[in-house]
C-alpha cells in the first residue's frame, strides 16, 4: 500500500469532518435535491477543492467556499452537452456511475490511486437509520430520521452475513463498484464499512487495520497544484 493518502469525501461527510477538525483533500456533490443547500452551507469553512457536476443544486453550490472543479460526464442530459460546446469546455469525461460515491471511486482511480478504501459506505439502514448519530446531528435534515415505512425497502445481506434493509438505488451503487473493480484488476479496493451492504468481490478490512498498513503523508500541496 502506498504511503500517500488522499481523502475524498461526499457533501454529506463535510459537516461532521468540519466538527472534528478534519479538512479533506477533495469533496464532491452531484445531487439536485434541496437538502444539499443546508449541507453545503454548514460546510462553508471547508476550503478544499469541490468537484461538482451540472446536476448539483445551484443554491447549494453557491455555498461552497473552496475552489470549484467542474466535471464532465455522467449527466444524461442533452443540455449539458450543449452547454459544454457553447462554453468551449473540453477534456475527458467521467462516467460517475449512479451516485457521488461512484463518482469519487472513478475520480480517485483517474488521479492515480490504486488502493482505495471505502469508509461510511453502509448503503443501507444500519440500526434503522440512514446516517450515524454523529452525522444526523451535523445534518439535521429530514433524510437522517429513522425509517418508518418498511414496505419500500429491500432485505439484503451485509458484509457480516446479516440481513439489513436497503434500497434498489444502493444495490445499484454496490453493483457498479463491484463491476468497476472487475474492470480494473490492478486496483486494490477495500471496504472498511463494517456492517454495510455486501459488495461482491470487495475485501472487508477494519479501518484501524488499514491505517496501520498505510501511514498518511500530507498531500495538500500536491492537490493545490492540480
Amino acid at each position: 500500500i502506498s504511503s500517500l493518502s488522499l481523502l475524498l469525501v461526499t457533501k454529506s461527510s463535510l459537516s461532521i469532518l468540519s466538527e472534528v477538525g478534519i479538512e479533506p483533500h477533495i469533496a464532491a456533490g452531484v445531487d439536485p435535491n434541496p437538502p444539499q443547500y443546508m449541507r453545503l452551507r454548514q460546510s462553508q469553512m471547508t476550503i478544499c477543492p469541490f468537484v461538482y457536476s451540472l446536476r448539483l443544486l445551484y443554491e447549494g453550490l453557491s455555498q461552497v467556499a473552496g475552489p470549484l472543479l467542474y466535471i464532465r460526464g455522467g449527466e444524461g442530459y442533452g443540455f449539458a452537452n450543449w452547454l459544454e460546446r457553447a462554453c468551449g469546455i473540453t477534456g475527458s469525461q467521467i462516467d460517475g456511475g449512479h451516485s457521488v460515491t461512484n463518482l469519487l471511486v472513478e475520480l480517485a482511480y483517474k488521479l492515480g490511486c490504486r488502493t482505495i478504501c471505502l469508509v461510511g459506505m453502509d448503503l443501507g439502514y444500519t440500526n434503522n437509520t440512514l446516517y450515524s448519530s454523529h452525522v444526523q446531528h451535523a445534518l439535521g435534515d429530514d433524510e437522517s430520521i429513522l425509517i418508518q415505512d418498511e414496505e419500500r425497502y429491500i432485505q439484503a445481506e451485509n458484509n457480516q452475513g446479516k440481513i439489513i434493509l436497503t434500497e434498489s438505488k444502493w444495490i445499484t451503487e454496490a453493483d457498479w463498484i463491484a463491476r468497476f473493480f472487475k474492470k480494473h484488476p490492478r486496483m486494490k479496493l477495500i471496504n472498511s464499512t463494517i456492517g454495510g451492504l455486501k459488495i461482491d468481490g470487495i475485501q472487508v478490512v477494519p479501518l484501524d487495520e488499514v491505517v496501520r498498513e498505510c501511514p498518511a503523508k500530507d498531500l495538500y500541496g500536491q492537490v493545490d497544484r492540480l
